[in-house]
C-alpha cells in the first residue's frame, strides 16, 4: 500500500516531490509511450478531528516536538488558550491526468497538508504556488503539461486564483497568441505557462443555479422578476402534478443531484409557446422564463450529453456565455439576476474551456480525451481547429459589435449559430470588464 508523507504546518517541498514519484511509479510504463502528458492539479479539502496528529510511518505527532514535559504543558495551555490551533480539515492536492485510460485518469495525489481555516488568500496563492513549481520541477523527468488549477470552492480560494491565475497578460511570445489577440474584449490574464482555472460545472449549475431558482428573493431576468412560487406556477401550467413539484422546491437535501437535475430540466423543456387568453402579467413571466430556461440548457447540456461533438459543446457554451453577460447588464440587473460569484464563475468556467480549445488547435491539449487518438474529434472540427481558415472566420467575426449578438440572442431567442462561429462570438466577453462597458455604451 502506498503511503503519503504529509506536509504539516508549512508546505515541505521536499515531501511534495517524493509523493509525485511515488504516484507516477506504477505508471511509468504506461506513460513512457505518451509523447506528452496532459494534466491539472486539483485542490479540496477533506474534514479532520482536532487532536493531535499520529504519523504512522515517521511514528511521531505531525509539526510536534518537545524536549520535556514542561513543552507539552505550555502546548496544551496555548491550545486551550487559542494562541495554537489544531487542524480542522487536510488540503489535498492531486494530479489528474488527461486520458482516454481509466487507470490513470483517476487523481494521483501529491499534497496534505493541516489546515486551521484561519489563513488568509495569500496563504492559500502560496500554498497553491509552491505545488505547482513542484510539478513543474519534475517536466524534465515527467513529460506532462499543466493546463489548468481546480480549486475547491470557497472564498479565499475565488481570491487566491485572482493572485495566480490573472497575474500577467498573455504574452505574445506565446503560442497562444496568434489563434486568440484578434479578440479585443478577450481577458488575456493567465497565470504562469498560460494557466487558467477550472470550475466545476457540477457545482456551478447543479448547487448555484438551482440555489438561484429557490431563493425566496427571486430573479431579474430581461425587467421582469421570477420567484420560486411563479416558477412552480408555471410548471403547474405545463402538466406537472403538485406532488412533482413540492419536493424540487422543497428538498430535504441540498446535495440531492437527481432532484435538482429534475428541476432545471423541468426548466429547460417547458412548452416555449406563451399560453393565449392569460393575464399580461402571467403572459411577461412566462416570456422571462423561456429566457432564462435557454441560460440552464446551454450551460448544462453541453457536460452531459456525451453524443456531443466538440462543436456542438462550443455552441452551447456560446450560447450560455452571451446570455449571462446580456441579462446580466439589461437594465442595471446586476445581482438581482445573479450574484456576482456566479456570474465571475460561469465565465471563469467558459473561458478555460475556450482557453483549452484554443491550446488544442496547437496541438497542446484535447480537453477530457486522449491528445493522441485520432478519433477524440470530429474530423470538421479537427480541419478546423488545424487550419488558418478558422482564424480568419474567427477575426472577421471579431469586429462586430457584441451588442447586436446579445440583444438577437434575448430579445429573438437565435442560439442557431454556424460551427464555424463557435469560437469567435463567445470569446469576447469572457470575464473581461471592457465588454461590459460596451454593452452599456451601445446600449445607451
Amino acid at each position: 500500500m502506498t503511503t503519503l508523507v504529509p506536509s504539516p504546518m508549512t508546505l515541505n517541498q521536499g515531501k511534495i516531490l517524493q509523493n509525485i514519484d511515488t504516484c507516477f511509479k506504477g505508471l511509468t510504463k504506461v506513460l513512457d509511450s505518451k509523447k506528452v502528458i496532459h494534466i491539472f492539479l486539483i485542490f479540496n479539502e477533506i474534514a479532520l478531528e482536532k487532536r493531535y496528529q499520529l504519523d504512522i510511518k515517521m511514528n511521531h505527532f505531525l509539526a510536534l516536538k518537545f524536549e520535556n514535559e514542561n513543552d507539552l504543558n505550555v502546548m496544551v495551555e496555548d491550545v486551550k488558550q487559542d494562541e495554537v490551533h489544531l487542524a480542522s480539515k487536510a488540503t489535498m492536492g492531486t494530479i489528474g491526468i488527461l486520458s482516454g485510460n481509466s487507470w490513470i485518469y483517476g487523481g494521483h495525489p501529491i499534497l496534505v497538508s493541516g489546515t486551521c481555516k484561519k489563513e488568509n488568500a495569500i496563504a492559500h496563492a502560496k500554498l497553491i504556488q509552491t505545488a505547482i513549481n513542484e510539478v513543474n520541477s519534475k517536466k524534465g523527468k515527467i513529460p506532462f503539461q499543466n493546463v489548468s488549477i481546480a480549486p475547491y470552492e470557497e472564498a479565499k480560494q475565488g481570491k487566491a486564483l485572482v493572485e495566480l491565475m490573472l497575474k500577467y497578460h498573455l504574452s505574445q511570445d506565446s503560442p497562444l497568441y496568434p489563434l486568440l489577440s484578434p479578440f479585443k474584449f478577450m481577458n488575456f490574464f493567465v497565470g504562469e505557462d498560460d494557466l487558467t482555472a477550472y470550475k466545476d460545472w457540477k457545482h456551478v449549475t447543479f448547487k448555484h443555479l438551482c440555489n438561484l431558482i429557490l431563493r425566496e428573493q427571486g430573479i431579474m431576468v430581461n425587467g421582469i422578476l421570477l420567484t420560486p412560487s411563479i416558477f412552480k406556477q408555471h410548471l403547474a401550467s405545463d402538466g406537472h402534478p403538485p406532488q412533482h413539484i413540492q419536493p424540487l422546491f422543497d428538498p430535504e437535501d441540498e446535495q440531492d443531484v437527481k432532484l435538482a437535475y429534475s428541476l432545471l430540466s423541468d426548466i429547460w423543456s417547458l412548452n416555449p409557446a406563451v399560453p393565449k387568453g392569460l393575464c399580461a402579467s402571467f403572459a411577461e413571466s412566462c416570456k422571462a422564463i423561456l429566457i432564462f430556461r435557454k441560460l440552464c440548457y446551454h450551460l448544462i447540456y453541453p457536460y452531459i450529453c456525451i453524443d456531443l461533438s466538440l462543436s456542438a459543446q462550443l455552441e452551447h457554451l456560446n450560447a450560455a456565455a452571451h446570455l449571462a453577460i446580456g441579462l446580466y447588464v439589461h437594465k442595471g440587473a446586476v445581482r438581482k439576476f445573479l450574484p456576482n460569484e456566479l456570474f465571475l464563475n460561469i465565465m471563469i468556467m467558459i473561458k478555460n474551456a475556450y482557453f483549452c480549445v484554443g491550446k488544442a488547435s496547437h496541438g497542446f491539449i484535447l480537453w477530457g480525451c486522449n491528445s493522441n487518438s485520432p478519433t477524440a474529434m470530429d474530423k470538421e472540427t479537427a480541419d478546423r481547429l488545424d487550419g488558418h481558415q478558422m482564424l480568419k472566420d474567427m477575426a472577421a467575426e471579431a469586429t462586430e459589435p457584441l451588442v447586436e449578438k446579445v440583444e438577437c440572442t434575448i430579445i429573438f431567442g437565435s442560439t442557431s449559430m454556424s460551427k464555424l462561429h463557435a469560437l469567435s462570438l463567445a470569446f469576447k466577453h469572457l470575464g473581461s470588464p471592457s465588454s461590459t462597458d460596451h454593452l452599456k455604451q451601445s446600449s445607451a
